[in-house]
């Protein structure tokens, strides 16, 4: 509980705004600090209390944002910028091709899940969002977009190397939360590998559905097993709000000082012996120290 305290006294007791927290969280900073790092937790809407965001979290992504940014960023590229997956299939990225909102639609159509990676690079206020969370949580944030047809389901189960706060915005998504990879076995990964679980390995996993309506909050801690499928009813469309903290836990600090020239997915052969200790100790993966306020004001004037 040492770092879930550090945290806490960040983003509080220090005098830090925590504009970004409060705008997902509003009074339920508390709850969302007690399962950081430690197990995944849904923040349905409907118990949000009056002082809780609600209908500004509709509005950081939707169709419409969506197709504007599709029609103003002509730039855009399948493959670069943009990803179509459908589970179970290869992903479908039109190499080099413009993700006009003309193609998109017709994918769509198709049954694959429409993916906008950095979108907070797009929206300003998905961007002013990634900078204030970053600010509170010492760490890189991101930011995707996943929409999703009628009764589809676009990835397989799999978990991710990241933290995650899923926004839903637009129809209900219903997930399938499970059991969460083991700290030595996501080191031995690397630290940028996420990974899809087999039939055999997910037939085994003890899961949790969760329903996600408009404004529902859902966080994933790094390595949790999850997949999604969305309502039959009609299109889902979520953000993934992305906390990187598996950069900087001090089992990827200790696993990079190892073997700092081995790339993210080749064997990191001393690392083994920090995914040993991981194996006896939770405190490995915890967050390192966050910087001081005083800290934080001497890197701004630098």
């Amino acid at each position: 509980n040492c770092c879930c305290l550090m945290l806490a006294t960040a983003v509080h007791a220090s005098g830090l705004p925590t504009p970004g927290l409060r705008a997902l969280f509003g009074d339920r900073i508390p709850a969302f600090l007690n399962a950081w790092e430690k197990e995944w937790r849904h923040f349905p809407h409907t118990q949000l209390d009056g002082t809780s965001p609600s209908s500004s979290l509709r509005h950081l992504c939707n169709m419409s944002s969506l197709r504007k940014v599709l029609i103003a960023e002509s730039k855009l590229r399948f493959g670069e910028d943009v990803r179509v997956v459908r589970s179970g299939d290869k992903p479908s990225t039109l190499p080099n091709a413009p993700a006009t909102w003309g193609v998109v639609k017709d994918l769509l159509a198709d049954g694959y899940t429409f993916v906008v990676d950095r979108i907070e690079k797009l929206i300003r206020p998905l961007r002013d969002l990634c900078m204030d969370m970053e600010r509170d949580l010492n760490v890189r944030v991101e930011a995707n977009s996943y929409t999703t047809p009628p009764g589809r389901q676009g990835f397989l189960p799999h978990y991710d190397m990241t933290d995650t706060i899923v926004v839903q915005t637009e129809g209900r998504k219903v997930w399938q939360m499970c059991d969460r990879i083991e700290l030595d076995q996501l080191l031995a990964r690397g630290s940028g590998q996420s990974g899809v679980i087999g039939r055999e390995q997910f037939a085994g996993m003890s899961c949790t559905e969760v329903a996600m309506d408009p404004t529902d909050l859902l966080y994933i801690p790094t390595g949790t097993v999850h997949h999604a499928e969305s309502d039959q009813r009609g299109h889902s469309l979520h953000i993934t709000v992305t906390i990187l903290r598996w950069e900087t836990t001090w089992a990827t600090l200790l696993a990079n000082i190892a073997d700092p020239h081995i790339d993210d997915g080749q064997p990191r052969p001393h690392a083994m012996a920090v995914s040993k200790a991981a194996a006896k100790s939770s405190q490995f993966d915890r967050q390192l120290p966050m910087l001081t306020e005083f800290e934080r004001t001497i890197d701004d004037e630098d």
